[in-house]
């Protein structure tokens, strides 16, 4: 009982998540205003403000220092669970 509860449970959760992430979700800056009228993400601000979340305020001409910081470490951590490469 306690099995399907809990996977209800979770299906509920997962409904609502896509409902809110995807579905009712504001994705371009054009229908930005729209953003506090909608129950759904505004991912326009993500596209407004994009580097500024990712990067801060590191000055714009080295932002590749931290692309490739960030890909060597996804690198190493997708290498690190290839079995025949520990």
């Amino acid at each position: 009982a306690i099995t399907v509860l809990a996977g209800a449970l979770a299906l509920w959760v997962a409904v609502r998540v896509i409902d809110w992430a995807f579905l009712d979700a504001i994705w371009t800056e054009a229908e930005r205003e729209r953003c506090r009228d909608v129950d759904g993400a505004c991912w326009a601000v993500i596209e407004a403000r994009g580097r500024l979340i990712f990067f801060g305020l590191y000055p714009y001409e080295e932002h590749w220092r931290s692309t490739l910081a960030c890909i060597v470490i996804v690198a190493t951590m997708v290498l690190s669970c290839v079995p025949r490469l520990w």
